[in-house]
């Protein structure tokens, strides 16, 4: 077999055959899987680029074929079931005796860049200047500035075209602070992966960015916060509504080997649509890149769960007890507990009804399941609690509690079975 490539009109074989004419123009294998105790294995490893075409042949097409005939197929066929069809209907024609295998692979496009790859290209970028009204940046205008902290601001822009989008760059206070500079490529990266209508989008950027900064989509709407403070009589039905959409938010993160870790009301916005959008992803964690998730600050204490306190890596159960707090907070006002979560391993929740007197009773189960202090004890996915606040459950006893006693029935079986044994030995 044969792997060609096809690039700039120009078909090349990239492997060598294992292959020799002998004789009588016989041809026999000099290498094979099982022929020898030891087995060499080719190997080499290039870039792609879009229009590359691949080809997998066996002997009994490019036996039979010329590379050039081959390549004229290829780029006459333009869909690659069509070329390998193609391929093998040639070689028959052209007196192949021989089992005929051929594959064709065509590149229309490239995923995004490594994280090493982004930290590569964009961790060397320059910070950008001070940004105001009127300024133009890389084929953007600066319009306003939408807000600021010590590690980021962000600015509403618009492109040549009128469209608006915002950009999202790093505060000169990082300016010596490479760790946090590499945090923010790495936010942009996490970005660019995820694809969710309840996810903030990710923009491309332009060609060569002349520093660093995010291309972001622009939210026309307010924080989870301000919209609580906006809407203080609404039902609890529109609540537990957003509280849904954010559960769907969360579980694309999650299905993306994402974890957020620092879900919170300012970093939930609510669109004028209605749309909860989950914004800032600062804090994420990626599973499988511990080495780019070090160094990563905790999230906000109000929010945290109590295992995090206690330096246990961020997971997708940590993420969705910030999540309990927040409709708990959604419901009632306050957070549970008063925010002291050591308290969970020891008392009930308090019931909602105490603040809100139209929470329905069994919102109180979903609650106190979610917020477990330990844990294996709490949901196990964002798809379970989202269920779970669609409809009525009961309340669910800790799993420990279940195996304990699970425990002691046996035990009890056991010393019983014991006793009746002994009972009959000393009775023959």
């Amino acid at each position: 077999s044969r792997i060609w490539r096809l690039r700039n009109e120009r078909l090349e074989c990239l492997t060598r055959d294992h292959s020799r004419i002998i004789g009588d123009n016989r041809q026999v294998l000099t290498r094979v899987m099982g022929g020898d105790t030891r087995l060499d294995v080719d190997y080499s490893s290039s870039d792609l680029q879009v229009g590359d075409v691949f080809l997998l042949t066996s002997d009994g097409v490019h036996g039979f074929l010329s590379r050039s005939r081959m390549q004229g197929i290829v780029r006459a066929s333009g869909q690659p079931e069509v070329a390998a069809r193609s391929l093998v209907e040639a070689a028959l024609a052209s007196g192949s005796d021989d089992n005929l295998s051929c594959q064709v692979l065509q590149v229309d496009g490239l995923p995004d860049a490594s994280a090493d790859e982004a930290l590569r290209q964009r961790g060397s970028l320059p910070l950008p200047p001070p940004l105001s009204p009127g300024i133009h940046l890389d084929g953007f205008t600066v319009k306003r500035e939408l807000y600021a902290s010590v590690r980021s601001h962000l600015y509403l822009v618009e492109d040549d075209s009128g469209k608006p989008s915002v950009l999202k760059t790093p505060s000169v206070n990082l300016e010596d602070d490479r760790d946090a500079l590499e945090r923010f490529v790495m936010e942009g990266w996490v970005g660019q992966r995820l694809r969710n209508a309840h996810l903030l989008h990710t923009l491309p950027l332009p060609d060569n960015p002349s520093c660093l900064y995010q291309h972001l989509e622009f939210i026309d709407g307010v924080t989870l916060q301000q919209w609580l403070k906006e809407h203080p009589d609404v039902a609890v039905e529109e609540k537990l509504y957003l509280a849904d959409q954010l559960l769907n938010g969360v579980r694309a993160l999650h299905r993306a080997d994402v974890i957020h870790g620092d879900l919170k009301p300012d970093n939930i916005m609510v669109d004028t649509r209605g749309l909860v959008r989950i914004v800032d992803f600062g804090s994420c964690h990626c599973r499988g890149m511990e080495q780019h998730n070090a160094g990563i600050p905790l999230g906000t204490r109000d929010y945290s769960a109590p295992e995090l306190l206690d330096g246990v890596a961020p997971s997708e159960q940590s993420d969705l007890f910030s999540v309990a707090v927040i409709i708990h907070e959604m419901l009632t006002g306050s957070l549970p507990w008063q925010g002291r979560y050591e308290k969970s391993a020891h008392r009930p929740l308090p019931p909602l009804q105490g603040h809100n007197a139209f929470v329905p009773l069994w919102i109180n189960n979903v609650l106190q399941i979610a917020l477990q202090h330990q844990p294996k004890q709490r949901f196990t996915d964002a798809a379970e609690f989202r269920d779970a606040l669609r409809r009525p459950v009961r309340s669910r006893k800790p799993v420990i509690d279940n195996d304990i006693r699970q425990l002691r029935i046996w035990k009890g079986i056991s010393i019983v079975l014991g006793v009746l044994l002994l009972i009959s030995v000393a009775t023959r």
